[in-house]
Protein backbone atom coordinates (compact mmCIF):
# COMPACT_ATOMS: atom_id res chain seq x y z
CA UNK A 1 0.00 0.00 0.00
CA UNK A 2 1.27 3.10 -0.70
CA UNK A 3 0.02 6.33 1.86
CA UNK A 4 0.38 9.81 0.74
CA UNK A 5 0.90 11.13 3.96
CA UNK A 6 3.70 8.99 5.11
CA UNK A 7 5.66 10.49 1.75
CA UNK A 8 7.63 12.77 4.47
CA UNK A 9 7.78 15.32 1.46
CA UNK A 10 5.54 17.66 3.70
CA UNK A 11 6.53 20.72 5.88
CA UNK A 12 8.64 19.69 8.95
CA UNK A 13 8.03 16.28 8.13
CA UNK A 14 10.54 14.49 10.63
CA UNK A 15 8.42 16.45 13.56
CA UNK A 16 4.72 16.48 12.27
CA UNK A 17 4.24 12.93 11.33
CA UNK A 18 0.43 14.11 9.26
CA UNK A 19 -1.65 16.74 9.57
CA UNK A 20 -5.72 16.07 9.34
CA UNK A 21 -8.78 17.59 8.20
CA UNK A 22 -12.13 15.72 9.13
CA UNK A 23 -15.96 17.14 9.44
CA UNK A 24 -18.85 15.15 10.44
CA UNK A 25 -22.00 15.72 8.61
CA UNK A 26 -25.14 13.61 9.49
CA UNK A 27 -28.22 12.91 6.71
CA UNK A 28 -31.49 14.99 6.82
CA UNK A 29 -34.55 13.03 8.74
CA UNK A 30 -32.20 10.19 9.59
CA UNK A 31 -31.63 9.23 13.53
CA UNK A 32 -27.82 9.50 14.48
CA UNK A 33 -25.88 6.34 14.28
CA UNK A 34 -26.31 5.22 17.79
CA UNK A 35 -29.89 5.39 17.67
CA UNK A 36 -30.36 3.85 14.30
CA UNK A 37 -31.18 0.16 13.53
CA UNK A 38 -28.98 -2.03 11.62
CA UNK A 39 -31.14 -1.79 8.87
CA UNK A 40 -31.52 2.26 8.74
CA UNK A 41 -27.96 2.12 8.80
CA UNK A 42 -27.62 0.13 5.62
CA UNK A 43 -30.15 2.07 4.48
CA UNK A 44 -27.62 5.01 4.89
CA UNK A 45 -24.96 3.08 3.92
CA UNK A 46 -26.94 2.12 0.62
CA UNK A 47 -27.85 5.71 -0.32
CA UNK A 48 -23.85 7.65 -0.04
CA UNK A 49 -22.85 4.37 -1.89
CA UNK A 50 -25.67 5.53 -4.79
CA UNK A 51 -24.11 8.41 -5.00
CA UNK A 52 -20.58 7.46 -4.58
CA UNK A 53 -21.52 5.26 -8.07
CA UNK A 54 -23.30 8.25 -9.84
CA UNK A 55 -20.60 10.85 -9.34
CA UNK A 56 -17.61 10.01 -11.84
CA UNK A 57 -14.95 11.99 -10.02
CA UNK A 58 -15.82 9.97 -6.80
CA UNK A 59 -15.50 6.49 -8.92
CA UNK A 60 -11.37 6.54 -7.80
CA UNK A 61 -12.86 5.88 -4.16
CA UNK A 62 -12.88 1.77 -3.02
CA UNK A 63 -15.34 0.62 -1.03
CA UNK A 64 -15.23 -1.71 1.50
CA UNK A 65 -17.99 -3.38 3.45
CA UNK A 66 -17.13 -3.36 7.27
CA UNK A 67 -18.66 -6.63 8.04
CA UNK A 68 -16.89 -8.57 5.25
CA UNK A 69 -13.61 -7.50 7.10
CA UNK A 70 -11.81 -9.61 9.43
CA UNK A 71 -10.30 -8.63 12.65
CA UNK A 72 -6.59 -8.25 11.44
CA UNK A 73 -7.83 -6.84 8.24
CA UNK A 74 -9.76 -3.86 10.63
CA UNK A 75 -6.79 -3.17 12.96
CA UNK A 76 -4.72 -2.60 9.30
CA UNK A 77 -6.91 0.10 8.67
CA UNK A 78 -6.52 1.34 12.38
CA UNK A 79 -3.19 1.53 12.53
CA UNK A 80 -2.85 3.39 9.31
CA UNK A 81 -5.01 5.92 10.84
CA UNK A 82 -7.98 5.71 7.95
CA UNK A 83 -10.46 4.83 10.55
CA UNK A 84 -11.06 5.46 14.26
CA UNK A 85 -10.86 3.06 17.12
CA UNK A 86 -14.72 3.12 17.99
CA UNK A 87 -15.84 2.33 13.97
CA UNK A 88 -14.19 -0.97 14.17
CA UNK A 89 -16.16 -2.18 17.42
CA UNK A 90 -19.80 -2.99 15.76
CA UNK A 91 -18.73 -3.70 12.50
CA UNK A 92 -22.72 -3.99 11.32
CA UNK A 93 -24.16 -1.31 8.62
CA UNK A 94 -20.61 0.26 8.72
CA UNK A 95 -18.61 0.96 5.73
CA UNK A 96 -15.58 3.08 4.36
CA UNK A 97 -14.42 4.57 0.90
CA UNK A 98 -11.11 4.93 0.81
CA UNK A 99 -8.69 6.98 -1.91
CA UNK A 100 -5.08 5.91 -0.68
CA UNK A 101 -2.90 8.03 -2.80
CA UNK A 102 -4.51 11.24 -1.55
CA UNK A 103 -5.27 9.58 1.61
CA UNK A 104 -8.87 10.42 1.76
CA UNK A 105 -11.14 7.80 4.07
CA UNK A 106 -14.82 8.66 4.80
CA UNK A 107 -16.64 6.31 7.63
CA UNK A 108 -20.08 6.00 7.08
CA UNK A 109 -21.97 5.41 10.21
CA UNK A 110 -19.47 6.00 13.07
CA UNK A 111 -20.46 8.01 15.76
CA UNK A 112 -22.25 10.55 12.83
CA UNK A 113 -23.31 9.21 9.46
CA UNK A 114 -20.47 10.38 7.53
CA UNK A 115 -16.73 11.28 8.88
CA UNK A 116 -14.91 12.27 5.91
CA UNK A 117 -10.86 13.01 6.31
CA UNK A 118 -8.28 13.84 4.24
CA UNK A 119 -4.47 13.22 5.62
CA UNK A 120 -1.20 15.16 4.57
CA UNK A 121 2.22 14.59 5.05
CA UNK A 122 3.98 17.28 7.70
CA UNK A 123 2.60 20.53 8.89
CA UNK A 124 0.11 21.19 6.01
CA UNK A 125 -3.51 21.34 6.88
CA UNK A 126 -4.50 24.21 3.99
CA UNK A 127 -3.62 21.28 1.65
CA UNK A 128 -5.88 18.94 3.43
CA UNK A 129 -8.93 21.28 3.94
CA UNK A 130 -8.74 22.05 0.40
CA UNK A 131 -9.07 18.62 -0.90
CA UNK A 132 -11.92 18.35 1.65
CA UNK A 133 -14.09 21.41 0.96
CA UNK A 134 -13.95 20.46 -2.73
CA UNK A 135 -15.37 16.96 -1.65
CA UNK A 136 -18.02 18.06 0.79
CA UNK A 137 -19.61 20.57 -1.61
CA UNK A 138 -19.89 17.68 -4.05
CA UNK A 139 -21.58 15.28 -1.24
CA UNK A 140 -23.71 18.44 -0.21
CA UNK A 141 -24.43 18.63 -3.97
CA UNK A 142 -26.46 15.21 -3.92
CA UNK A 143 -27.23 14.83 -0.16
CA UNK A 144 -29.32 16.57 2.13
CA UNK A 145 -27.20 17.40 5.61
CA UNK A 146 -28.82 17.75 8.60
CA UNK A 147 -28.51 21.76 9.33
CA UNK A 148 -29.71 24.06 11.58
CA UNK A 149 -29.22 28.24 11.51
CA UNK A 150 -28.19 28.71 14.65
CA UNK A 151 -26.33 24.89 15.58
CA UNK A 152 -24.89 24.29 11.82
CA UNK A 153 -24.65 21.28 10.83
CA UNK A 154 -26.08 18.64 13.20
CA UNK A 155 -24.16 16.15 14.97
CA UNK A 156 -24.53 13.36 17.63
CA UNK A 157 -21.51 15.04 19.53
CA UNK A 158 -22.13 18.95 20.75
CA UNK A 159 -18.52 19.45 20.86
CA UNK A 160 -19.04 18.98 16.90
CA UNK A 161 -21.70 21.45 16.19
CA UNK A 162 -21.12 24.43 13.87
CA UNK A 163 -18.71 23.57 10.78
CA UNK A 164 -18.39 20.09 12.41
CA UNK A 165 -14.70 20.44 11.57
CA UNK A 166 -12.12 19.35 13.07
CA UNK A 167 -8.55 20.23 12.16
CA UNK A 168 -5.71 18.18 13.77
CA UNK A 169 -1.81 17.49 13.63
CA UNK A 170 0.52 14.85 15.47
CA UNK A 171 3.30 15.54 16.74
CA UNK A 172 6.48 14.30 17.88
CA UNK A 173 7.45 15.74 21.11
CA UNK A 174 10.37 13.30 23.25
CA UNK A 175 12.34 16.49 23.94
CA UNK A 176 9.39 17.94 25.34
CA UNK A 177 8.29 14.46 27.46
CA UNK A 178 11.96 14.45 28.95
CA UNK A 179 12.26 17.85 30.55
CA UNK A 180 8.38 16.94 31.82
CA UNK A 181 6.95 20.11 29.48
CA UNK A 182 4.01 17.99 28.82
CA UNK A 183 1.78 18.68 31.61
CA UNK A 184 1.95 22.22 31.86
CA UNK A 185 1.98 22.42 28.16
CA UNK A 186 -1.20 20.22 27.77
CA UNK A 187 -2.84 22.55 30.37
CA UNK A 188 -2.07 25.84 28.50
CA UNK A 189 -3.59 24.02 25.61
CA UNK A 190 -6.73 23.10 26.76
CA UNK A 191 -7.43 26.65 28.57
CA UNK A 192 -7.21 27.75 25.00
CA UNK A 193 -9.62 25.36 23.61
CA UNK A 194 -7.55 22.74 22.25
CA UNK A 195 -6.95 19.15 23.00
CA UNK A 196 -4.21 17.07 23.16
CA UNK A 197 -4.46 13.04 22.53
CA UNK A 198 -2.87 10.12 22.07
CA UNK A 199 -1.30 8.53 18.50
CA UNK A 200 -4.81 7.32 17.53
CA UNK A 201 -6.68 10.02 18.75
CA UNK A 202 -9.59 10.15 21.06
CA UNK A 203 -9.28 7.58 24.10
CA UNK A 204 -5.71 6.43 22.58
CA UNK A 205 -2.46 7.42 24.82
CA UNK A 206 0.68 8.65 23.22
CA UNK A 207 3.03 6.26 21.81
CA UNK A 208 6.48 7.03 20.76
CA UNK A 209 6.21 10.58 22.21
CA UNK A 210 3.63 11.12 19.15
CA UNK A 211 1.14 13.61 20.32
CA UNK A 212 -2.09 14.91 18.32
CA UNK A 213 -3.36 18.18 19.26
CA UNK A 214 -7.24 19.90 17.87
CA UNK A 215 -9.33 21.94 17.99
CA UNK A 216 -11.86 21.02 20.86
CA UNK A 217 -15.07 23.01 19.13
CA UNK A 218 -16.29 23.36 15.91
CA UNK A 219 -18.58 26.23 16.22
CA UNK A 220 -18.08 29.85 16.15
CA UNK A 221 -15.29 29.81 13.53
CA UNK A 222 -15.32 29.60 10.04
CA UNK A 223 -13.49 26.55 9.08
CA UNK A 224 -10.45 28.71 7.67
CA UNK A 225 -10.42 30.70 10.95
CA UNK A 226 -10.25 26.83 12.73
CA UNK A 227 -7.52 25.61 10.19
CA UNK A 228 -5.16 28.83 10.62
CA UNK A 229 -5.51 28.46 14.63
CA UNK A 230 -4.41 24.69 14.61
CA UNK A 231 -1.63 25.53 12.43
CA UNK A 232 -0.38 28.43 14.15
CA UNK A 233 -0.61 26.46 17.79
CA UNK A 234 1.31 23.75 16.35
CA UNK A 235 4.39 26.07 14.54
CA UNK A 236 4.11 27.43 18.18
CA UNK A 237 4.59 23.76 19.77
CA UNK A 238 7.02 22.63 17.16
CA UNK A 239 9.21 25.83 18.17
CA UNK A 240 9.23 24.82 21.92
CA UNK A 241 10.30 21.26 21.32
CA UNK A 242 12.92 22.18 18.95
CA UNK A 243 14.38 24.70 21.35
CA UNK A 244 14.07 22.02 24.38
CA UNK A 245 15.82 19.59 21.89
CA UNK A 246 18.71 22.16 21.44
CA UNK A 247 18.67 22.75 25.76
CA UNK A 248 19.07 18.83 25.97
CA UNK A 249 22.18 18.57 23.32
CA UNK A 250 23.71 21.93 25.10
CA UNK A 251 23.22 20.87 28.52
CA UNK A 252 23.52 16.89 28.56
CA UNK A 253 25.50 16.40 25.48
CA UNK A 254 26.85 13.26 26.15
CA UNK A 255 23.57 11.65 27.55
CA UNK A 256 21.42 12.83 24.83
CA UNK A 257 23.82 11.48 22.00
CA UNK A 258 24.20 8.04 23.85
CA UNK A 259 20.53 7.38 24.08
CA UNK A 260 19.81 8.34 20.77
CA UNK A 261 23.03 6.07 19.30
CA UNK A 262 22.11 3.39 21.62
CA UNK A 263 18.69 2.97 20.24
CA UNK A 264 19.33 3.23 17.11
CA UNK A 265 21.72 0.05 17.67
CA UNK A 266 19.03 -1.78 18.90
CA UNK A 267 17.26 -1.47 15.64
CA UNK A 268 20.00 -2.34 13.70
CA UNK A 269 20.88 -5.30 15.65
CA UNK A 270 18.08 -6.59 17.56
CA UNK A 271 16.62 -10.41 16.87
CA UNK A 272 13.36 -9.99 18.88
CA UNK A 273 11.95 -6.50 19.29
CA UNK A 274 8.30 -6.25 20.44
CA UNK A 275 5.85 -3.07 18.40
CA UNK A 276 6.24 -1.11 21.89
CA UNK A 277 10.15 -1.12 21.90
CA UNK A 278 10.45 -1.03 18.60
CA UNK A 279 8.49 2.59 18.62
CA UNK A 280 10.51 3.90 21.04
CA UNK A 281 13.75 3.18 19.73
CA UNK A 282 12.09 4.54 15.90
CA UNK A 283 11.55 7.71 18.13
CA UNK A 284 14.44 8.41 19.14
CA UNK A 285 16.35 7.49 16.00
CA UNK A 286 14.07 10.28 14.25
CA UNK A 287 15.03 12.88 16.58
CA UNK A 288 18.66 11.94 16.11
CA UNK A 289 18.27 12.07 12.54
CA UNK A 290 16.70 15.84 13.22
CA UNK A 291 19.14 16.76 15.24
CA UNK A 292 21.98 15.84 13.14
CA UNK A 293 23.10 13.37 15.68
CA UNK A 294 22.66 10.40 13.68
CA UNK A 295 23.44 10.08 9.78
CA UNK A 296 20.34 11.04 7.24
CA UNK A 297 17.42 8.80 7.14
CA UNK A 298 14.86 10.18 4.87
CA UNK A 299 11.49 10.51 6.50
CA UNK A 300 9.66 9.00 4.27
CA UNK A 301 11.92 5.92 5.36
CA UNK A 302 11.35 6.27 9.19
CA UNK A 303 7.52 6.47 8.30
CA UNK A 304 7.32 3.32 6.59
CA UNK A 305 9.43 1.15 9.23
CA UNK A 306 6.86 2.88 11.94
CA UNK A 307 3.98 1.50 9.91
CA UNK A 308 5.17 -1.86 9.30
CA UNK A 309 6.58 -2.74 12.29
CA UNK A 310 3.12 -2.21 13.69
CA UNK A 311 1.48 -5.97 14.61
CA UNK A 312 -1.05 -6.12 12.04
CA UNK A 313 0.57 -4.44 9.06
CA UNK A 314 3.20 -6.55 9.51
CA UNK A 315 1.12 -9.52 9.38
CA UNK A 316 -0.70 -8.05 6.52
CA UNK A 317 2.10 -7.89 4.73
CA UNK A 318 3.40 -11.03 5.52
CA UNK A 319 0.06 -12.59 5.02
CA UNK A 320 0.24 -14.88 7.54
CA UNK A 321 -1.09 -14.65 11.61
CA UNK A 322 2.10 -14.63 13.76
CA UNK A 323 2.13 -15.23 17.80
CA UNK A 324 3.94 -12.66 19.52
CA UNK A 325 7.46 -14.60 19.66
CA UNK A 326 7.51 -14.93 15.93
CA UNK A 327 6.00 -11.42 15.23
CA UNK A 328 9.00 -9.77 17.77
CA UNK A 329 11.30 -11.72 15.05
CA UNK A 330 9.92 -10.51 11.83
CA UNK A 331 9.77 -6.98 13.10
CA UNK A 332 13.33 -7.32 14.05
CA UNK A 333 14.26 -8.36 10.78
CA UNK A 334 12.51 -6.05 8.70
CA UNK A 335 14.00 -3.15 10.94
CA UNK A 336 17.28 -4.62 10.41
CA UNK A 337 16.98 -5.36 6.05
CA UNK A 338 15.74 -1.88 6.24
CA UNK A 339 18.40 0.40 7.90
CA UNK A 340 21.23 -1.70 7.00
CA UNK A 341 22.26 0.85 4.20
CA UNK A 342 22.58 3.57 7.20
CA UNK A 343 25.64 3.59 9.77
Amino acid sequence: MEFGFLNGDGPSSLLVLSSRIRIARNLKDYPFPYRATETLRKEILGKIFQVVQSEESLKILQFINLDEFQNLEKQVLLENHLVSPNFIQDSKGKGIFLHLPTTISMMVNEEDHLRIQCLTSGLDLEKGWEVLNKLDDLLESHLSFAFNESWGYLSAYPTNLGTGLRASVLLHLPALVFLQAMPGLIQSLNQMGIVVRGFYGEGTESQGYFFQISNAFSIGHSEEEIVTRISTVAGQVLHQELESRERMKKNQPELIVDRIWRSFSVLKSARLINSAEAMEHLSLTRMGVQMGILPHIPAKTLNELMRMTRSANLQKELKEELDALKRDGMRADYLRSLLAGFS
